[in-house]
């Protein structure tokens, strides 16, 4: 008698080798939005008018002539839903990729022109990747996800709670930068 043993521990990597996997947790990511999106609230005409271009710039960002890649409308809302809807947000890029069967990167891509287009920042989204020659940019780019961090510590943990030391010591690292992208002050 033949005995047909399923493990579920194991997949198989592009050669065809037996690869450990853990499988992905979808009901962390099932969630009900329905009382996110039912709360009642009350608009203004301004407010609803103001709305309605925001959602038109979004969905025309969405459609990007979507008639000749319609995988791409998918992806690009994808990612218009991690970044707006607040119940996504602790997801990371991987994890969301992951749960629609797709790369990082093929969503990365849309990302990174997103925060181009839209000059727009969650906490959970890193700095856009800068353009042109800039030899440091990694550099760069860990010093800006650093200061964003620092933002939300301040605003988790208010600054006049720090430690003495702990502000002296970023009023030290920080003063020389902003005095030299505002020479004037800050207004």
């Amino acid at each position: 008698m033949n005995m047909i043993i399923m493990h579920e521990d194991y997949g198989f990597d592009e050669n065809g080798r037996k690869v450990w996997v853990t499988q992905f947790d979808y009901d962390k990511v099932d969630q009900d939005l329905s009382k996110y999106s039912q709360r009642k609230e009350t608009f203004t005409a301004k407010e609803v008018d103001a709305a309605i271009k925001v959602i038109d710039k979004l969905l025309c960002w969405v459609w990007h002539n979507g008639m000749r890649n319609p995988e791409g409308i998918k992806i690009r809302a994808i990612v218009v839903c991690w970044i707006l809807l607040k119940p996504l947000r602790p997801f990371s890029l991987t994890g969301i990729s992951k749960l629609y069967g797709k790369k990082k990167q093929s969503l990365g891509r849309w990302v990174d022109q997103f925060k181009r287009e839209f000059k727009f920042l969650t906490p959970h989204m890193r700095p856009a990747k800068m353009t042109g020659g800039c030899r440091k940019r990694g550099q760069l780019l860990g010093a800006l996800h650093g200061a964003e961090g620092l933002k939300r510590s301040a605003e988790i943990y208010p600054v006049k709670k720090w430690p003495e030391d702990w502000r002296d010591q970023v009023k030290a690292t920080l003063l020389p930068v902003v005095r030299e992208l505002w020479p004037d002050g800050l207004h």
